[in-house]
């Protein structure tokens, strides 16, 4: 079991509003889902925490409820609602799982385990468990729980801190030396954690905090000095202790300083944080000159859950405050505070992710854009959370690489593509480079390139059909170590890529030093191109890229293609490669080997393939024949093609995927022949494709080899007729190049009539 121990904090004495929970209540919570009586108050004014299941010792029955201030004028409260009040307490606060048992004895039993090896002293008191709390809550949040379970205060020495009993120190200079600041004079940030630690010692029964500093004040200081500095400080002390709204505050360090704020709407907040900064924008030795200030406010009940490690919360909201010349007031939110625990949480579990193959890898091919046949793929990591969820890679790649586990995977990552690689060689099957991640952190590991070679090598792979692939941002560092870790890699005759280009600043100066054979081309140019936002600068860009790379003897791929526009001027803009939607998305390794590695094997059909091309042809336009035309049942269909050896079947695994004929009944080609420069002209009477088979390329794969048996017959040009309903065939056709040259007479006015020179 994981469980993430967050801190002790205190709950004043509050009113709790409820409904009985049975076990089908709390089976429901366990998933995310509150009743609507209860959920409808989640985040409204005066509320101290989210809907939770509660273990109640005065009402000796689990109850689903929310918790709220006593006596507040401006609370909405709840009605037709049963209450009780809880009383003042503290709680020790974990985070397990959404799986965990959360049966009143299971989470006595945690908490007592914790106990033995937690005696919860802090720095100005001391916890232990309660043999029989009063309270237990537990709170859902993104497939997490939340347990606040009640503990015992065993000795207070915050009180002689906030009521300066000096008497209680052996100096009155070493009490004010650890609580005073020297230069302001005013309270230092360890004369503050009492007041979060125990609040009711103040009069405190919940607050908002702030944490703020002031722009640019190292620059103040050494333009206008020291002094003048020092002034500003003062100033801003002063204000603060003037501050009808501001309970107490300390200077923390520097120019940073920390506010336990009475609570009230964030309107209400923000607006007298504003008013109070402005009282302090103007500088007495310059009145020209604006102070600014960067702020990042927690409010209740965010800074009350945080208790002393509130100051985390105020300073990552603070950070965020990134304007020039106005001060930023931000406000701490759920999402922030979700993003710090979901990164402190994956961090912690993903070697046990690791060990239990969560990581999956994904294929996304790369097409050649003449031929449109399969030239590799780009290896991406999925992570299926606990074998329940997929994770998006912004979930956690973010996270992995800011603390280094993007290591793990990508090494994870090239040796399941090196375990696919060396079954598909067994297999006789076609192989295909593909590219895999290579993080720019990894450039400066002793020993990268053998290591990599070795766990390639473990698996009796080519080093060709590894293709190392780094972003252009590698080269924002060490160039000269990045440089060579590439020659080496390519020593080994290891493929390269560098992925994003164009979104760098300095990869033109390095181009003719680094040995890749691939420059991809970033998302964001390809985007632009065969849209209504398609300018000629844009063009101009990707056109000199694709020049530049070409100079250079590089392959240049375009990633990030949707549409048949954006394939076709990329195409005619000089583009090798082709890698995006409008082919495939990624898929998983067993879907590629199905898709791209076993042989599709296209044959004239025989009289064998009847039941097989029957079922084809019921499964795609019905049980009465053939697409156009309620005429023909399917046997006489069949019979019809088989007859004049011109039906095609294209199989897969042995199956019957999709089948093509070939119209050459003379009467009907001058029949539909309108465009005489065509003559001799041949006609497709119809092109069928297993439904299970669709988006999958099979019909442009069918398409393409009977345009190349007819061209073969000595036909000059092709004609066939669509049903207007038949979109996905529509598009087909226009994407080969074929010219809607008007309605089918013959049919009336549900077909249009399609046309080709060959």
């Amino acid at each position: 079991m994981f469980i993430n121990r967050l801190n002790q904090l205190y709950k004043p004495k509050r009113i709790l509003y409820y409904i009985d929970a049975e076990n089908v209540d709390i089976v429901l919570f366990g998933k995310g889902k509150t009743d609507e009586r209860i959920s409808k108050y989640s985040n409204t004014f005066g509320v101290y925490d989210y809907p939770g299941l509660f273990y109640v010792d005065s009402l000796n029955k689990p109850v689903i409820g929310i918790e709220f201030r006593i006596d507040d004028e401006r609370i909405d409260y709840p009605k037709n609602l049963s209450s009780v009040v809880l009383d003042e307490a503290f709680y020790y606060s974990i985070e397990v799982d959404s799986d965990t048992d959360v049966e009143i004895n299971k989470l006595k039993e945690l908490f007592v385990c914790i106990s033995k090896d937690d005696d919860a002293h802090r720095q100005y008191d001391d916890l232990s468990i309660c043999d029989n709390p009063r309270v237990i809550s537990v709170f859902y949040h993104d497939e997490k729980f939340r347990i606040l379970y009640e503990w015992k205060l065993d000795e207070d020495r915050a009180i002689d801190v906030i009521n300066d009993n000096f008497e209680k120190f052996d100096k009155e200079m070493l009490y004010k030396t650890s609580f005073f600041d020297p230069i302001t004079g005013h309270y230092n940030w360890n004369h503050l954690v009492p007041f979060l630690e125990m609040p009711m010692d103040a009069g405190i029964r919940d607050y908002a905090f702030a944490h703020f500093d002031i722009k640019e004040f190292r620059i103040f200081n050494e333009v206008y000095g020291h002094i003048a500095g020092n002034n500003v400080l003062s100033k801003v002390v002063k204000a603060m202790n003037d501050s009808d709204f501001i309970y107490t505050s300390a200077r923390c360090h520097n120019d940073n300083f920390a506010m336990i704020i009475r609570d009230m709407p964030n309107e209400e907040l923000i607006k007298k944080l504003e008013e109070f900064f402005d009282n302090l924008s103007h500088l007495d030795e310059d009145p020209d000159y604006k102070i600014c200030y960067r702020c990042g406010v927690v409010p209740m009940p965010r800074s009350l859950l945080f208790g002393n490690r509130v100051a985390d919360a105020g300073k990552l909201a603070q950070k965020m405050g990134t304007t020039t010349n106005r001060t930023d007031i931000v406000v701490y939110t759920d999402e922030m505070h979700d993003d710090i625990l979901w990164g402190n949480y994956i961090k912690a579990y993903v070697d046990s992710a690791v060990k239990n193959d969560e990581f999956l890898v994904y294929l996304q091919p790369k097409f050649d854009i003449e031929t449109e046949k399969i030239k590799g793929a780009e290896a991406l990591i999925r992570w299926n959370y606990k074998h329940r969820t997929l994770l998006a890679p912004y979930k956690f790649i973010p996270y992995f690489e800011k603390d280094g586990t993007i290591a793990k995977i990508d090494d994870i990552v090239l040796r399941k593509v090196c375990e696919a690689l060396a079954e598909w060689k067994k297999e006789g099957k076609p192989l295909y480079p593909i590219s895999v991640n290579l993080s720019r952190t990894r450039m400066y590991d002793e020993g990268l390139v053998d290591y990599l070679e070795s766990i390639v090598d473990s698996y009796g792979v080519d080093h060709s059909y590894i293709d190392f692939e780094l972003t252009e941002s590698a080269t924002y560092d060490d160039t000269e170590q990045m440089i060579y870790v590439l020659l080496k890699l390519r020593e080994k005759h290891f493929e390269l890529s560098m992925d994003d280009f164009g979104t760098g600043y300095s990869s033109l100066s390095l181009l003719t030093q680094m040995p890749m054979d691939t420059l991809k081309i970033d998302k964001s140019f390809v985007d632009k191109v065969g849209t209504e936002n398609d300018r000629e600068s844009d063009l101009a860009v990707i056109r000199h890229i694709i020049s530049l790379a070409k100079e250079l003897g590089f392959v240049c791929l375009a990633e990030g293609a949707e549409e048949k526009k954006q394939v076709e001027r990329l195409k005619e803009l000089g583009c090798d490669i082709i890698q995006g939607y409008y082919f495939s998305k990624p898929i998983p390794l067993e879907e590629y080997e199905s898709n791209y590695l076993n042989p599709y094997e296209v044959s004239p059909a025989c009289e064998e393939d009847r039941s097989e091309l029957i079922s084809l042809y019921r499964a795609q336009v019905g049980a009465e024949g053939c697409p156009w035309s309620e005429e023909y049942p399917s046997n006489e269909t069949i019979d019809f093609d088989l007859s004049r050896d011109s039906l095609f079947v294209l199989k897969h695994n042995g199956k019957i995927i999709a089948a093509a004929s070939i119209e050459e009944d003379e009467e009907v080609n001058k029949l539909v022949c309108w465009n005489k420069d065509l003559e001799p002209e041949g006609e497709f009477a119809r092109i069928c494709v297993n439904p299970e088979y669709k988006k999958k390329g099979i019909g442009r794969m069918i398409l393409r080899y009977i345009e190349e048996e007819m061209k073969r017959r000595g036909y000059k040009g092709i004609h066939i007729i669509v049903n207007k309903k038949n979109l996905n065939a529509l598009r087909l056709y226009d994407s080969f190049g074929y010219i809607n040259v008007g309605e089918c007479f013959m049919y009336e006015q549900d077909f249009w009539c399609y046309e080709k020179k060959l």
